[in-house]
């Protein structure tokens, strides 16, 4: 016979008389969020401040959804957002096709709190990606999205399969394909010069499994 719950914490209301010293266990507390102030300080090619500046900042929440959170920069060519710990990508649009981006580390209580990060973007001439996206056991292609390391910016296959990604800036980025009832698929760019016409392998997509 099971002892009864009213049985199980008289026992444990005797074990603590016995022993008054005793506390029971707790669950530790889960550690404080930081969150830092964060300056993105906007140039042109040649270095002079850039002003009036698109920066969009793309930060994934709690549940990995990625939140997208415009800026402008000022005269100075800056702009100042609080931000919390972990990753975040940042992409900056200037007049004439001109872009900058990149990936940002947020450091936790590692560092002085009292720490400002400061993130310096030069802008240059877009780049661009085309590629092909295929469906396993689909004839049409179309309607694949197509997006670059959480930059605002989607591309859409279409019924060839073909896309276009524009407003590249140099760097190093992932780019991800998504469509529904096919499992995700990425691959890697190297952005090495400005105003630069990238050719993306051909992709295929495979249709996801039910686990039994």
């Amino acid at each position: 016979m099971r002892p009864s719950f009213l049985t199980l914490f008289l026992a444990s209301l005797a074990t603590l008389a016995l022993c008054p010293g005793c506390t029971t266990p707790t669950d530790p507390r889960p550690a404080a969020t930081v969150h830092r102030t964060v300056t993105f300080a906007v140039t042109d090619s040649l270095g002079a401040a850039a002003p009036n500046v698109d920066v969009t900042v793309t930060t994934p929440d709690s549940a990995g959804v990625r939140a997208h959170v415009s800026l402008t920069t000022d005269a100075a060519g800056h702009c100042t957002i609080a931000l919390r710990q972990g990753s975040a990508f940042v992409h900056a649009a200037g007049t004439a096709n001109q872009v900058a981006g990149s990936s940002v580390r947020v450091p936790g209580t590692d560092r002085a709190l009292a720490d400002t990060l400061l993130v310096n973007l030069a802008l240059h001439t877009a780049s661009r990606a085309s590629g092909v996206v295929m469906l396993q056991a689909k004839s049409d292609p179309s309607g694949t999205f197509v997006s670059v390391n959480g930059f605002p910016a989607l591309a859409i296959t279409d019924s060839t399969g073909a896309y276009l990604v524009a407003g590249l800036p140099p760097g190093h980025w992932s780019v991800g394909f998504a469509h529904r009832g096919y499992a995700d698929a990425f691959t890697a760019i190297d952005v090495v010069q400005p105003a630069s016409q990238l050719s993306i392998p051909a992709v295929l997509l495979a249709v996801m499994t039910r686990e039994p």
